[in-house]
């Protein structure tokens, strides 16, 4: 029982703590949902090459995304235009 009651006491606090979160900064449900946002999604076609994506600020292109081209997939790992690290 006192486990219980622990559980929905923490519960309840962090949802005092979220929601005075929320009001003192209103921005972090716009901020949270551009995160969760997947921009490379909305692209309709691929880009020419790796540069102009990653000028653009893409990186990680998925296979399932219509801005995906097998031929910029060096690794064959289905993410077009990773970003080089030199190594």
């Amino acid at each position: 029982m006192l486990t219980r009651l622990t559980v929905v006491w923490w519960i309840l606090c962090l949802g005092v703590i979220f929601a005075g979160l929320l009001k003192a900064h209103p921005d972090l449900v716009t901020s949270f949902t551009q995160v969760l946002h997947n921009p490379v999604m909305d692209l309709t076609e691929p880009f020419p090459d790796c540069r102009v994506a990653h000028e653009a600020g893409f990186y990680d292109i998925p296979r399932s995304s219509p801005a995906y081209s097998p031929d910029q997939d060096g690794d064959g790992d289905g993410l077009a235009c990773e970003p080089y690290h030199g190594w």
